[in-house]
């Protein structure tokens, strides 16, 4: 019985800890470039890519982030170039130390 205690245990333990959580964040980015592509179901999708402030151990930085568009937001990003300027509300997520975005809405 201890054994199989300690075993739901650590499988509980393991599950929660792979738990990503999301939450929104306003971005006011400047575009670095913008891919399109299609996913294997034939869904079209943009890949934005963008540069970050970022600061560790008290140095700041700037780090390449993304922020993913799927066919729903697809129109309000349709004109989207290198070196636009881009203030949208996106939900973030961080797995494994990276934070990825994904478009709600663009803030005009």
């Amino acid at each position: 019985m201890k054994k199989l205690i300690s075993a739901l245990t650590i499988t509980i333990v393991i599950a929660i800890s792979s738990i990503a959580l999301a939450a929104d964040a306003l971005l006011d980015v400047t575009v670095k470039s913008v891919i399109e592509k299609v996913d294997k179901n034939g869904n079209p999708y943009k890949r934005v890519i963008f540069l970050e402030n970022a600061e560790l151990n008290g140095v700041q930085y700037k780090k390449s982030s993304v922020l993913m568009v799927f066919a729903d937001q697809m129109d309000q990003v349709a004109s989207l170039t290198p070196g636009q300027d881009l203030r949208c509300i996106a939900a973030s997520s961080e797995y494994k130390g990276r934070t990825s975005y994904t478009l709600q809405a663009v803030i005009e």
